[in-house]
């Protein structure tokens, strides 16, 4: 599970950084662009939307010749902050139709973009492909 952490230094305003909620706070996030130390810091629970990525389906298919296939597909993966659930196509897309197929999901709650794509039979829950 991801979270937003806003911090705030007294003369250089507020910056976030987007972390899983058990990972430690790193020295450089509490200090601002500027060099400010931060003297406030508020964690917040994402939303419950989704993110959408365009995941390229380019894999390296012969090490010895270094063979690239698939280079000019993309799958479409869907994936929650703020409980760390996703989703990939089963199949690939040029990336006119990734993007616009993408463009479907953006700005849905999870539940909404999980009704959307089980109606569009796009694949199953996880990161697992059935290459067939």
């Amino acid at each position: 599970m991801k979270e937003w952490r806003q911090y705030m230094s007294e003369t250089d305003g507020a910056w976030l950084v987007l972390k899983d909620k058990d990972e430690p706070e790193l020295p450089a996030e509490s200090i601002s662009s500027s060099g400010q130390e931060a003297v406030m810091l508020k964690k917040c629970k994402p939303g419950n939307y989704i993110s959408v990525n365009i995941l390229p389906a380019a894999r390296i298919t012969d090490d010895v010749k270094k063979t690239i296939n698939y280079e000019k597909d993309f799958y479409v993966q869907l994936y929650c902050l703020s409980d760390d659930w996703s989703v990939i196509s089963e199949k690939s897309y040029s990336s006119d139709e990734a993007l616009k197929l993408a463009s479907r999901f953006v700005g849905l709650t999870k539940d909404r973009a999980i009704k959307v794509w089980n109606m569009r039979k796009l694949g199953s829950e996880g990161n697992r492909i059935e290459l067939l």
